[in-house]
């Protein structure tokens, strides 16, 4: 037995499907990346609110619609903060989301409310310091690239 049953029964389907979206996806990602500004902001938010969906849905699969909507547009609420007035305004605005969206999810699902919640400061986090990173004079688009 050359590799483990996990890998024997590997599913080259998916792995196209992730290539191809890779391959699509790169170019944008680069010319965001190179333009900064709202052109980076809105492909991180777009990418931070993806990772938002798939967190919520890995953690409690059984979680309503309307609380993965209101977290999503809790990290957009955020995200525009940190683009169009500072990083610093948007973490802020994290840690409230972050206590509401505690307070929110815990009337549903008290077991998983923090693990709910903690997909704010886990992808906002994330993308806030993509956009202090790009926002760094001279290097910040150097150090994204590399």
């Amino acid at each position: 037995m050359l590799f483990p049953p996990a890998l024997q029964r590997f599913n080259t389907a998916n792995l196209r499907l992730r290539v191809m979206s890779a391959a699509f996806m790169a170019p944008i990602v680069l010319v965001a990346v190179y333009l900064g500004g709202i052109a980076f902001g809105a492909v991180t938010t777009c990418a931070m609110c993806i990772g938002l969906y798939e967190w919520i849905r890995l953690i409690a699969p059984e979680v309503r619609d309307r609380t993965t909507a209101i977290a999503c547009l809790m990290l957009l609420l955020f995200m525009a903060t940190g683009i169009f007035v500072s990083t610093t305004h948007g973490v802020v605005l994290a840690a409230l989301f972050y206590l509401a969206l505690f307070v929110y999810a815990s009337r549903d699902h008290k077991e998983k409310a923090a693990r709910i919640a903690f997909g704010i400061p886990y992808m906002g986090g994330s993308g806030l310091a993509l956009l202090a990173l790009r926002s760094t004079p001279d290097s910040g688009r150097s150090l994204l690239i590399f």
